[in-house]
Parts: structure tokens; C-alpha cells; sequence
């Protein structure tokens, strides 16, 4: 199991200076995200990754492996491939319990690429952020 890791980001100006309001608020309308469901007393912005790097519309952020029979009728009862990948090209998620499944070799014969491959690649991390 990975770790969890809080990470406090301070905003500076080039020069070292403190940032203006307008800054900060140009800022966080570039690269912070609002989770649709924050959590009580919490606050809903976070880093997004996505914002600096964007992620390509075939990556794969189900679950990976398993039973290749058992993956696709999974897919099947979800409404099929297409309709699997948009909900992930939306940017939402299934409940974990719902999370589709795919081995590494469907994801390259469906041409897509796995989502924590690619996020390691890139962000070097396996997941975007988020706030606990």
C-alpha cells in the first residue's frame, strides 16, 4: 500500500515577492480542481496535475488484470467499452466496487495506455492529487 503524503505549497513571485490577490486567484483558476463532494470541513480545492500535464483521452483508470472473460463482461454490463471510457474521459469515476477491469493486454489491444504507467511517466506519481 502506498503512502500518503501532505505536501503545503507556498506562492511566490518570481522576484520572491508575495503575490497579489488577482496572482493567486489567476492561480488557482489554472491549476486547482474543486472536488464535487468535499469532504465536511474540508477544503475542496486541490492541486491538479491534469491542469500542467494533461492526460491523453486513452488512458485506462480502471482496475488492471484479473480474468479476461470475467473483464469484459464486466464492461459489457457497464455498457460496454465506449460508454466505460467516457465516464473516465468525463473525468469521473466508478465506485470502487463498479471499477471495470482490464488485463495489460486488452488495454493495448483497445489502444489505450494505463493510467498509473502513464501518471508515473509523467507526473512521477501514480495519482493526481488530492486532499484526505
Amino acid at each position: 500500500m502506498p503512502n500518503n503524503v501532505e505536501t503545503k505549497m507556498w506562492l511566490l513571485s518570481r522576484n520572491g515577492t508575495q503575490l497579489t490577490d488577482k496572482q493567486v486567484e489567476e492561480f488557482f483558476s489554472q491549476f486547482i480542481g474543486i472536488d464535487p463532494e468535499p469532504k465536511s470541513g474540508k477544503d475542496p480545492r486541490y492541486f491538479d496535475f491534469n491542469a500542467i500535464i494533461p492526460q491523453p483521452d486513452n488512458i485506462w483508470h480502471g482496475s488492471v488484470g484479473g480474468k479476461a472473460e470475467n473483464n469484459l463482461k464486466e464492461i459489457e454490463e457497464l455498457g460496454g467499452l465506449d460508454a466505460v471510457k467516457q465516464v473516465y474521459k468525463d473525468g469521473n469515476d466508478f465506485p470502487l466496487d463498479k471499477s471495470p477491469c482490464l488485463t495489460d493486454e486488452q488495454i493495448v489491444q483497445f489502444g489505450m495506455v494505463n493510467g498509473l504507467d502513464w501518471n508515473r511517466e509523467h507526473w512521477q506519481t501514480k495519482w493526481n492529487s488530492y486532499y484526505c
